[in-house]
């Protein structure tokens, strides 16, 4: 995408400000808030490559309202990698570098050893007025209810093993929403793309029926037509979701076959405030046996296509140790590759703005035959203003 198309985005965004604020400048607001991390890893393979990485991490969130009814939201991502990660890796920002139909990032700096990137992920207006609500630009469109795993994300499906980035990617896209009654809407939205077979179109039907959360969608996604349902809800202390996916070219709709994605879950609090998680995906589109890379460097992320394996069952559980650290583990295991991922996880609250945490993802699997062992520590010290 060009500069110009970047730069109207950015006007189209902006231009609408000076004249809404001028009717009613007695409710206009602003709002500023962000954070700064720091964030270091250490990768360890087969028990010798040692490799580390490091990352200053900055996010600005400005918001404006300019009355009850229109708001404008720009939220942008800085970051610094620098150390051996850089250096070793043959194109870095393959994996920083990210962008939708606009280009709205920035490399500002650019040295073997250290990168310095920014990219707006959201920037959107957005326009509610008694029961509609329309919202144009980036933005995150979650249409997933589960856990771990979102068949129905159409949008900005993502790798839940990604922990560091909470905000989760953006689409530019348009939105219009109809809110019907209590917990019930009917959704549209389209995400702009250079051509069919890239975009994505859909509606979402959501609502509320015997304590339970439903939704049912449609729509196209990637050069596939798709169907999708969701639930959520709880009986007793028990909480139980679920979403599933269905997936078949449109082109070659007669002579190809479809793909499922479904996943399970269930989760259980304690009156310790121990907090049980379980959930199981299949994914038809997967592998028995991988034979890529590392699933812990997994991007080609869909809904479609959320794990690179067929089988995947996971368990988590969380509890606050104390009033100030918070501590939790999982573990993922997919039987064909007989693959687990262990990622135990504690939280210290250093003060109310200030968190340091304490993280590890440990994978022992077989690929082509071959055992693999690959070992990531994290710390991270993060300031939220």
């Amino acid at each position: 995408m060009t500069m110009k198309k970047s730069i109207g985005f950015l006007l189209f965004l902006l231009l609408p400000l000076p004249a809404l604020r001028a009717q009613d400048s007695s409710l206009s607001r602003w709002s500023f808030g962000g954070y700064v991390k720091d964030l270091r890893s250490i990768a360890i393979s087969n028990g010798s490559d040692m490799l580390v990485g490091n990352l200053v991490h900055n996010r600005l969130n400005i918001r404006f309202e300019a009355d009850t009814n229109w708001r404008f939201v720009l939220e942008v991502r800085n970051r610094f990698f620098y150390g051996e990660e850089i250096k070793a890796s043959p194109d870095p920002l393959a994996f920083i570098d990210y962008n939708d139909y606009f280009d709205l990032s920035a490399v500002w700096f650019r040295k073997p050893y250290a990168i310095g990137h920014s990219v707006i992920d959201r920037g959107y207006i957005d326009y509610q007025r008694g029961k509609f609500e329309i919202r144009a630009g980036r933005q995150r469109i979650n249409w997933g209810i589960s856990s771990f795993w979102n068949p129905n994300d159409l949008f900005n499906a993502f790798n839940f093993l990604d922990w560091d980035y909470e905000e989760r990617q953006g689409s530019d896209a348009l939105r219009l929403r109809y809110f019907i009654g209590f917990a019930s809407h009917l959704e549209l939205a389209a995400r702009m793309s250079r051509s069919l077979d890239s975009s994505v179109v859909a509606a979402l039907w959501r609502f509320n029926y015997l304590n339970f959360d439903w939704q049912f969608l449609a729509g196209i996604a990637r050069g596939d037509l798709a169907l999708g349902a969701g639930w959520t809800g709880y009986i007793g202390p028990v909480g139980l979701n679920g979403e599933a996916g269905y997936f078949r070219p449109y082109r070659h709709f007669n002579d190809s076959s479809g793909s499922l994605s479904l996943t399970l879950g269930l989760s259980y609090l304690f009156r310790s405030k121990f907090y049980l998680n379980y959930a199981f995906l299949y994914n038809s589109s997967g592998r028995k046996e991988f034979s890529g890379v590392s699933p812990l460097g997994f991007t080609d992320i869909s809904a479609k296509m959320l794990s690179p394996f067929k089988y995947n069952m996971i368990v988590q559980a969380t509890a606050r140790a104390t009033p100030l650290i918070n501590v939790n583990a999982g573990l993922l295991y997919s039987p064909g590759s007989h693959a687990f991922i262990f990622f135990p996880g504690i939280t210290f609250s250093l003060s109310e703005n200030v968190d340091f945490d304490l993280l590890g993802q440990f994978l022992a699997m077989e690929i082509n035959g071959r055992n693999l062992r690959q070992d990531i520590i994290y710390t991270r010290l993060k300031w939220s203003f």
